[in-house]
């Protein structure tokens, strides 16, 4: 009986080697991620030259020299676009500006006129207060009047230079 399972055992073993020899499995076909990365790598191109800082070409910070003109000739230079659009722009910021420091200058003398009219009523000395006081407060209110017109200016020419057409 031993000898039987002995033989039964080894030939069925033979045949399982038999088998696993004769049955070899054809390699999985590869994905195509797979071949675009193979395909890839074997094309990538290596440089042909290296820049260096030698390559380069150095700046010069000096004007190119003008060209000699004849004698008498004119040359005609158009002012572009936005050289005209850059000047009207300089011109409005100035307008804005002096209106903002008519503004500024007109807050700052009504501040003024009421703490001179503050003081003029807390004060208690009337010769101070009808002599000092209140030149100072008629001194104010005109440079208040004179701001006023200023800002008024102001203002009218600045909306005169936004409004302008454009072209």
């Amino acid at each position: 009986m031993k000898r039987l399972a002995i033989a039964l055992l080894l030939v069925s073993a033979t045949a399982l080697a038999q088998e696993a020899t004769t049955t070899t499995t054809a390699p999985a076909e590869d994905s195509a991620l797979v071949k675009a990365s193979k395909a890839s790598n074997r094309k990538k191109a290596k440089p042909k030259h290296i820049i260096t800082n030698a390559d380069l070409k150095k700046p010069s910070n000096k004007p190119a020299p003008a060209k000699p003109s004849a004698v008498g000739s004119t040359i005609e230079v158009k002012a572009s676009p936005a050289d005209e659009r850059t000047a009207e722009l300089k011109v409005q910021h100035a307008a804005e500006d002096k209106v903002a420091a008519a503004e500024k200058h007109v807050i700052d003398l009504e501040k003024e006129i009421a703490r001179v009219e503050q003081d003029y009523y807390e004060e208690n000395d009337p010769t101070r207060r009808d002599k000092e006081l209140a030149k100072r407060f008629e001194q104010t209110k005109k440079q208040l009047a004179a701001a006023r017109a200023d800002l008024t200016d102001a203002r009218e020419a600045l909306t005169k230079v936004t409004e302008k057409p454009r072209s």
